[in-house]
């Protein structure tokens, strides 16, 4: 073995090395090339690169700035590892809204968890103007975890107003509260 990690050669023979792989999957495979003599006799070690565990998700609404009452959106969950790898899994979830409360109705598209897949979606729709984030948990391991930017879902045009409260003769010089 040649390189900044030399090897060290036992009295047996054989040579070793610690080889660190590289992070990223898109480099696979990694070789390692072992030579002596100046490489009078070569050997080389291909060492194909997998995936790690699932170190994160990324969560992303297709809409970030929906109207209340918009038909549902889809929400892209990707799976990672430490070093940014997308990971095929089977992960189930547990999706929630930040902060918590009313208005956002998440439904699965085929269950709360991935299907051996490095993606999976989900839609989201709200009939009330508010602002919130999605967060999604691995359901057996709450430190693997991803929030979305926040969704600022803004008020509908109304279609009509209806005079709720207040309508009728008034007399000149006074308030009245007028609700629609």
């Amino acid at each position: 073995f040649t390189g900044v990690n030399p090897a060290t050669t036992g009295t047996d023979g054989i040579a070793e090395i610690t080889f660190t792989s590289s992070s990223s999957t898109g480099d696979s495979p990694d070789v390692v090339q072992a030579n002596y003599n100046s490489g009078a006799v070569t050997q080389n070690i291909t060492l194909p690169l997998v995936n790690g565990a699932v170190s994160y998700y990324t969560v992303v609404p297709a809409d970030l700035t929906p109207t209340a009452g918009d038909a549902a959106q889809t929400v892209t969950v990707t799976a990672y590892d430490q070093y940014g790898n997308t990971v095929i899994n089977s992960d189930a979830l547990t999706v929630s809204k930040l902060p918590a409360g009313s208005g956002a109705v998440f439904t699965p598209v085929s269950g709360w968890a991935f299907s051996a897949s490095a993606t999976y979606q989900f839609t989201v729709s709200d009939n009330i103007a508010e602002n919130f984030s999605i967060r999604v948990v691995k359901t057996s391991n709450t430190e693997v975890s991803g929030t979305s930017d926040e969704i600022s879902v803004s008020a509908a045009t109304p279609a009509t107003l209806t005079e709720v409260t207040g309508g009728g003769a008034i007399t000149v010089g006074t308030d009245r509260l007028l609700r629609v």
